[in-house]
């Protein structure tokens, strides 16, 4: 975690932290790095972290604390072992268990700071809430979920769908449907657009039916939804009904892009649900034997995968003495590897992003200063659209008139020589 934070990563990542210090300082989910406003989404947990930053963190405090954030979901497998009459050490495997989930660790290793993340305890929790049949337990846990993203109205339906289903809890069930059901499109065709003055391209990435050959050849590419789905099928054919909880999440995933973030989180629900048949198991030994080499399977998942090798620099080892040649309140454009490093400011811009977020207004061209890179091509753009004009953008910065403050390697920090009389405000 202590590495991530001078790694180089990805806009989506500096776009929270953005959020997250724009917060604690008083402005409200505000960020610029992606769309000028606030963040595309809905996410309340991000209080809790901007209360980090409020007390004096850095943002390696908030990397610490969203690793313990995710380490509380070991407490329901704990939990969950206590309940069925394990003993000290296998009630610590079970746990450990969760701490090691090759998915858990691919998601982190991927994207380091997200709230997608946060699902996986949450999901736990309410895995073992319906596991040992504590309905209230269960109701808070599935409305926590809408607390980390407007995604978690997927755990909602989830439930409401299992108490229809398995509870005949009738009224609660088709309550908890409907409220799921409604919660995504209500934030993402109504609420976003208002707060950031314009459709968010979430709303416009939702699939038609007719592209779903389409959308069930990506899931086969990514591999991870065929692995969710295939477990959930298994698991609802011994008649794990807990399973039940991921099903609504599955079948929206038909209609929205494939990405690991949408559907690793579903694997706690999967794990509980094994966890739960291992701990019925009549032979001790057995089940100790058995949960014993699943650590190792799944640490060995994890070297295979390349989640625990740390975070490379490399792509911004140059641009680290420029950098700190940017003051602290001076707007900024930059490429998407850097933007984390200079994200605590009110107001950073991710260079060429015209071409990355069609139809978004043009302001990064007025902060001034710009950290760009002169050789290759942003990471963050490659593989994703059309690749971008670099030239015309670089064409469209220098035409604003600016000096070059310094160099090193390929980088290069320059500042405008004019400042505009409207926009966000620049350091004198």
């Amino acid at each position: 975690m202590h590495e991530a934070g001078h790694a180089e990563t990805r806009q989506d990542i500096a776009s929270v932290n953005q959020a997250v210090w724009n917060t604690s300082q008083g402005r409200l989910a505000r960020a610029s790095i992606l769309y000028e406003g606030v963040r595309d989404h809905v996410e309340p947990v991000l209080a809790l972290h901007a209360l980090a930053y409020a007390a004096g963190g850095t943002i390696h405090t908030l990397l610490y604390l969203q690793a313990f954030l995710l380490s509380l979901g070991a407490i329901p497998f704990y939990a969950l072992g206590r309940q069925r009459g394990g003993s000290a050490f296998e009630v610590g495997l079970l746990a450990a268990s969760y701490l090691l989930l090759p998915p858990l660790h691919r998601l982190i290793e991927k994207d380091y700071f997200r709230t997608d993340q946060l699902l996986f305890p949450v999901l736990a929790l309410l895995a073992y809430a319906v596991t040992v049949r504590r309905h209230r337990l269960a109701l808070g846990a599935a409305l926590l979920a809408l607390c980390i993203r407007e995604s978690g109205a997927l755990a909602v339906v989830g439930l409401g769908v299992y108490w229809l289903c398995v509870e005949r809890r009738v009224r609660a069930g088709l309550g908890l449907v409907a409220l799921g059901a409604l919660w995504m499109p209500m934030v993402s065709y109504l609420l976003l657009p208002a707060l950031i003055g314009h459709p968010t391209p979430h709303a416009e990435q939702v699939r038609a039916p007719s592209q779903l050959a389409d959308q069930l050849a990506a899931f086969w590419a990514v591999r991870w939804p065929v692995g969710a789905a295939a477990a959930v099928a298994l698991l609802l054919l011994r008649r794990r009904w807990a399973a039940l909880l991921a099903v609504p999440a599955l079948v929206a995933f038909l209609f929205y892009r494939t990405d690991l973030r949408y559907v690793a989180p579903l694997f706690s629900i999967v794990w509980m649900a094994v966890a739960d048949a291992v701990t019925h198991w009549a032979r001790p030994g057995f089940r100790r034997a058995t949960l014993a080499a699943t650590l190792g399977v799944f640490a060995l998942a994890n070297v295979a995968l390349g989640s625990w090798w740390p975070p490379s620099d490399a792509g911004i080892r140059d641009a680290r003495p420029l950098l700190a040649r940017v003051p602290p309140d001076a707007s900024v454009c930059a490429e998407s590897r850097v933007l984390v490093h200079l994200s605590l400011r009110e107001w950073v811009y991710q260079f060429n992003r015209e071409h990355y977020f069609p139809g978004t207004t043009r302001g990064c061209l007025d902060a001034e200063y710009f950290l760009l890179n002169r050789g290759g091509r942003d990471p963050a753009l490659v593989g994703r659209r059309a690749p971008p004009d670099r030239a015309e953008a670089f064409r469209a910065v220098q035409a604003l008139g600016v000096d070059t403050v310094a160099e090193s390697g390929s980088w290069v920090l320059w500042r405008r020589r004019t400042l505009l009389a409207l926009g966000p405000p620049v350091s004198p």
